[in-house]
């Protein structure tokens, strides 16, 4: 997880930062979680780095776990309104209790004097040091600290895609950035009983998902304040777990990763089972934003001033709702068509029963070079139906129970 300490740059993801996350999630193939800030509803500009194309951006919830904290950082990334959506979706963020610095013992681990950290502030140093702005009423002699802050929702959510990922690999299943974006924001709730979902989640205005610029526009994938809604970690699972699937048919809870290869192509992704009036779906397709690093002097060594990262412009892709029959995307139903982001989602009420499908189009290919083309990787990930929701396997329980489980040991090593 990178945590932003910048207070400074008009944030659209131009930042040498920004372009250091960027690469390490499209180089590297890394899931970059990065808290959104705390400067709430009155912030000039977004965080860096969370304007990051590339990461994974995390707003906070208050104690409720169902409203968006007073402080999260509210988007788009561009002041002027015309900037990509951000947060992608929210964990909580208030009176998170976690251990404090140097609490396993007031000694060095080698025998010798140790600084005790607990000692050295006051409850409002402490404050300052763990989360800006954020009061916390703690005693300061003690070996846990409650706090507030994204810095607290961010590792929950990095988190769950470290199991999310432990899973896939155990079950030779795609662990990728793209991959593990899609999924996380899919399964999020929004909504009390749609597709399964347990929560409502309101903005700081008390308007839930369903109020928002995001349900009802198709340029706008995500909330300002909610992003996609709040991360769940079960219906994460159970959402990686159904598989990759397509194109072609498809059960009604999936995803899959594929390589857009030449402008105008498309994939359709036809539901297994029809759909009823009233149904909803929720799709979620994201890709990277291609970013080269340009080692201009001693190969293999950073040198600033000398070596530069490299954002290149971002391929165009978007997704539409169709009838099976349908052959043209100007027929569709509901889209997702951001023309500045590279993240599409929709989530919508179905109108009528019927055999529904999803198409991914790669809309405009603009990712060029001299000496380099290279096209986009996506996943699209896809709930659909009524509110029940298939249990996860017993493996992937048990798998990720173990992988809490050692968590818990080795935060004590």
């Amino acid at each position: 997880m990178i945590e932003d300490q910048t207070a400074s740059a008009f944030a659209k993801g131009d930042s040498t930062f920004a372009a250091a996350v960027d690469y390490l999630a499209y180089a590297r193939d890394t899931l970059v979680v990065i808290p959104a800030g705390n400067s709430g509803p009155d912030n000039v500009v977004f965080s860096v780095p969370a304007d990051a194309y590339n990461g994974l951006t995390v707003g906070a919830t208050d104690e409720t776990f169902n409203k968006v904290a007073s402080f999260s950082n509210t988007g788009p990334t561009d002041e002027v309104g015309a900037g990509r959506a951000k947060p992608d979706l929210l964990a909580p963020g208030v009176g998170i209790v976690t251990s404090f610095g140097g609490w396993e013992d007031d000694d060095g681990r080698d025998g010798s004097a140790a600084v005790n950290y607990k000692s050295q502030f006051v409850p409002a140093d402490v404050t300052q040091f763990m989360a800006p702005n954020i009061t916390a009423e703690d005693d300061i002699d003690s070996d846990w600290v409650t706090v507030s802050g994204t810095s607290f929702s961010g590792p929950i959510v990095a988190g769950a895609g470290a199991l999310l990922q432990q899973w896939g690999t155990y079950k030779g299943m795609d662990t990728s950035n793209e991959t593990m974006r899609a999924v996380m924001i899919n399964s999020v709730n929004k909504v009390d009983g749609v597709l399964g979902m347990t929560r409502t989640i309101v903005d700081r205005e008390d308007q839930d998902w369903l109020a928002s610029e995001a349900y009802s526009s198709q340029d706008v994938p995500l909330d300002d304040q909610m992003g996609a809604g709040q991360l769940d970690v079960s219906r994460a699972l159970v959402q990686y777990d159904a598989g990759e699937q397509g194109p072609g048919a498809v059960e009604n809870i999936g995803w899959d990763k594929q390589s857009a290869t030449v402008e105008g192509e498309f994939f359709d992704y036809l539901l297994g089972d029809a759909l009823q009036a009233g149904d909803f779906i929720s799709a979620t397709l994201a890709w990277d934003r291609q970013t080269l690093y340009l080692d201009n002097g001693i190969v293999g060594v950073y040198e600033p001033g000398t070596d530069s990262l490299l954002g290149l412009p971002l391929d165009n892709l978007d997704l539409y709702l169709m009838l099976n029959d349908d052959t043209l995307t100007e027929q569709a139903l509901w889209s997702s068509v951001s023309t500045v982001d590279n993240l599409e989602h929709l989530f919508w009420e179905i109108p009528a029963a019927g055999d529904y499908k999803l198409r991914v189009v790669f809309t405009e290919d603009v990712t060029f070079l001299p000496g380099f083309e290279a096209t986009p990787d996506f996943t699209l990930a896809w709930w659909a139906g009524g509110a029940v929701v298939p249990e996860p396997g017993t493996g992937a329980v048990l798998v990720v129970m173990l992988g809490l489980v050692r968590g818990r040991v080795g935060s004590r090593g």
